[in-house]
C-alpha cells in the first residue's frame, strides 16, 4: 500500500494561526458547561454546588459527557 505525501512542515505564524482557532474551538465554543462547578476563590479552594446527585445528573454537560462515555462518542456538544 502506498504511503501518503508527508506535509511540509508549518512555519511559526501558521502554526501560532492554528493554535489560537484550537484553543478559541476548545475553551470558547465546545467547551462542555459544568455550571455545578464554584469558581477558584483567593484561597483557590474550589467546590461543587449542585443539591443532589440527581441534579448532578440532569445538568447539560454531565449528560454529554456520560453519553460520550458510555458510546465511545463525541464529547462536544450538539451544535444549534
Amino acid at each position: 500500500s502506498e504511503q501518503p505525501p508527508t506535509p511540509d512542515p508549518l512555519t511559526p505564524r501558521e502554526m501560532q494561526v492554528l493554535a489560537r482557532r484550537y484553543a478559541y474551538l476548545l475553551f470558547e465554543r465546545y467547551q462542555l458547561p459544568f455550571a455545578f462547578f464554584d469558581e477558584p476563590s483567593h484561597t483557590d479552594v474550589r467546590s461543587l454546588r449542585f443539591d443532589s446527585v440527581d441534579d448532578l445528573l440532569r445538568s447539560e454537560g454531565i449528560q454529554v459527557f456520560l453519553k460520550a462515555v458510555e458510546e465511545k462518542g463525541s464529547f462536544l456538544l450538539p451544535v444549534d
